[in-house]
């Protein structure tokens, strides 16, 4: 399922040596290309936001899959961060653990 994308090629004459200035400037700070800067300030401009980059047909989207929440064992929910199981656990009456 690849996308399609189609661009234009602009060619633009009779830049300000200011606004040259300011778009190089920034293209250093930012640390992109000259013509990076000056799409995402042409799309500011005009959309009033950034243009994302879309890998949507590079990777998928997260869903949440309950069934598999369901059927996990609870040895797989109590890990905790350091994935060390052997510590006994507490478990207080309003659900806090400690360890």
């Amino acid at each position: 399922m690849r996308r399609e994308v189609t661009t234009v090629q602009y060619t633009i004459r009779g830049v300000s040596p200011k606004v040259d200035r300011v778009l190089r400037k920034k293209a250093a700070l930012r640390k992109q290309s000259l013509n990076q800067v000056i799409l995402d300030e042409l799309t500011m401009a005009t959309l009033e936001r950034k243009q994302r980059a879309d890998f949507s047909d590079l990777v998928g989207r997260w869903t949440p899959d309950l069934a598999f929440d369901e059927t996990s064992p609870p040895s797989a929910k109590s890990i905790g961060k350091s994935g060390n199981k052997s510590r006994p656990r507490h478990e207080s009456p309003h659900g806090l653990v400690s360890r």
